[in-house]
């Protein structure tokens, strides 16, 4: 988890500090040197200001092909709401350099767009490209592979999401994440598995509980008539939630994500169940 929220604060707030040491270019790409040192020199300036625009335009005049002053200014337009902009910047970044920015466009379409065919042709591309892990999502919370599972799934597509997100967990290196076991678990129960859901929602718990799971765990149970397991699941989740042991996302809201009300329902259809 706190490995998630310093990602998390990198991105939304370190990102545009990311480029090379401009030494790198020195002796060998007087234009790229130049053109990095301009970058540099807007590290005084508000991401939002019209200074800092107009030294990453002066950077892309030296050197049209650098990709850095592109995603520079791409990161100010995508926390602005300007996603037509952050669109033309992003695409330009990855023609430039795909194996860097094809993740990261992927993510961004899955997280604030909802473009879930644009992110797995994108994740489809970038696969093509490397030879190794894909890596996080900018915030840490999921793994590429995750959400092209979780876009399969938002498509109507969930027997493609089980197959992709089951391919990853069982791969070589694989390391869990903090919804993986979660997400299996509500794909198997929007395919009507529940007792496979159960399962994944039961390994989540050990991991890593939130009102999420025990909400979805307890409609599983509902599902096969288990309704006193499903009871104790269902407060559980009040509990968890009140407590503020849910799903967060300070930018978007996460694939998965219920609310009070929708605990609070469920409670009550379950105590007329038990009667």
């Amino acid at each position: 988890m706190k490995k998630s929220l310093l990602i998390s604060f990198l991105f939304f707030t370190c990102f545009y500090y990311a480029q090379k040491n401009c030494n790198i270019y020195k002796l060998n790409n007087t234009s790229r040197y130049l053109a990095c040192l301009k970058c540099e020199a807007a590290n005084v300036y508000y991401q939002f200001s019209k200074e800092f625009q107009e030294i990453h335009d002066e950077a892309i005049q030296i050197d049209s092909n650098y990709v850095y002053p592109y995603v520079g200014k791409s990161v100010a337009y995508l926390k602005s709401g300007d996603f037509l902009t952050w669109k033309k910047l992003i695409d330009k970044a990855v023609q430039l350099n795909p194996k860097e920015y094809l993740g990261y466009r992927a993510s961004c379409r899955f997280q604030f767009f909802h473009d879930y065919t644009g992110c797995i042709k994108d994740i489809e591309k970038l696969n093509y490209l490397i030879d190794y892990d894909l890596g996080e999502i900018h915030n840490g919370d999921y793994h590429l592979n995750t959400i092209k599972a979780i876009s399969y799934d938002a498509i109507g597509q969930t027997e493609k999401a089980i197959g992709t997100l089951n391919t990853h967990m069982n791969s070589k290196d694989y390391f869990p994440l903090i919804y993986d076991h979660l997400l299996m678990g509500i794909f198997y129960l929007k395919g009507e598995k529940y007792n496979q859901a159960i399962v994944y929602f039961n390994q989540q718990k050990k991991l890593n509980n939130i009102a999420e799971n025990e909400y979805y765990l307890g409609i599983a149970y509902k599902h096969l008539n288990k309704v006193e397991l499903a009871q104790e699941a269902m407060n559980s989740s009040f509990t968890l939630y009140t407590k503020l042991n849910r799903m967060n996302d300070p930018y978007s809201m996460p694939y998965g994500k219920i609310y009070l009300m929708e605990i609070k329902q469920e409670i009550e259809v379950l105590s007329k169940l038990k009667k």
